[in-house]
């Protein structure tokens, strides 16, 4: 009796690495107004995409889950009439919106990092749009000073979504979105040295810092 017992106890040990490590996704979704009856998850490789699950629409809920954890990344949901993406590490929360407009409606329990991912494209969507007006008053104007004050204007707006973006990575450090934005920075050229080529400089300075902010062995 003892010795079954003993045998037991030994396979319960065994299993509690994987019971305590919560083995498997599970990502509820419910879009209002949504009229779609099939939704995919699915993720980016390079130029492709691939389907990770499928789950039937029911009146707007939508249940993704597997035994196997996905691995870490930028995912999209899919339907006919509803596109949008999120971050996967943590592999169990929820995601409300309305279907007709996700960015603005969108809203994680569970995944503060999604909190962030969206924060971040409403403010770029926003300097985006201020942008594009500053570039066609540019195309509508021949007064020189008018482009330069236009010029100006957009390297400000530039200049905002850097600093925006560097105080998500602070609040978020170590997070797939840190990565994902020191992913998305372009290498800061210095002055060329004297005597030196300023745009050979610039394009030998990009060329061999291209790299600089991508981690080759992150899987996300």
């Amino acid at each position: 009796m003892n010795k079954l017992f003993t045998i037991f106890f030994a396979c319960i040990l065994s299993l509690l690495p994987a019971l305590s490590s919560g083995q498997g996704f599970q990502i509820n979704l419910d879009l209002q107004n949504s009229l779609d009856t099939i939704a995919y998850l699915g993720h980016h490789f390079g130029t492709q995409r691939y389907v990770d699950d499928t789950a039937n629409v029911v009146n707007g809920p939508v249940e993704f889950s597997g035994s196997t954890p996905l691995p870490e990344g930028i995912y999209f949901y899919y339907t006919p009439s509803t596109y949008f993406e999120f971050l996967i590490g943590q592999q169990s929360f929820s995601i409300k919106a309305d279907a007709r407009d996700v960015v603005n409606t969108i809203d994680f329990t569970n995944s503060p990092v999604n909190v962030g991912f969206y924060y971040m494209q409403r403010y770029t969507a926003q300097k985006r749009q201020e942008s594009n007006e500053l570039k066609k008053q540019m195309e509508l104007t021949q007064d020189a000073a008018a482009k330069a004050k236009y010029e100006q204007e957009l390297l400000a707006i530039n200049d905002a979504v850097l600093t925006y973006q560097k105080s998500l990575q602070q609040e978020y450090p170590g997070s797939m979105l840190d990565r994902l934005i020191q992913v998305m920075q372009k290498p800061t050229i210095p002055d060329a040295p004297d005597n030196a080529d300023q745009l050979l400089f610039d394009y030998l300075y990009y060329k061999n810092h291209y790299w600089a902010n991508i981690d080759i062995a992150d899987p996300g």
